[in-house]
């Protein structure tokens, strides 16, 4: 299971237990465009069903991921958590 942050409003990963691994990603490139990060602001939580890259092994594979809008220190967040059901 993998946690990490976006921000709401461009999908970008703003932190992550994997650091590097998953910085400079963007959650709505990986979906082919879809503006994700625009659904979970708009509607407060969603699931996402993408192809990403694995931050454990560098493979990219099917990913289920739920997020939910939060509020950090005042700034709007979409804390997420992710797994591999193949993995």
């Amino acid at each position: 299971m993998f946690v990490f942050g976006l921000n709401p409003m461009t999908g970008a990963v703003e932190f992550s237990p994997f650091g590097d691994a998953l910085a400079g990603l963007n959650v709505n490139a990986l979906a082919g465009g879809r503006n994700l990060a625009g659904v979970g602001r708009a509607f407060g939580e969603t699931y996402w069903y993408l192809n990403a890259p694995n931050p454990a092994t560098g493979v990219p594979g099917r990913m289920v991921v739920f997020v939910k809008l939060v509020t950090a220190q005042g700034v709007p967040l979409l804390f997420g958590s992710g797994y591999f059901p193949n993995d």
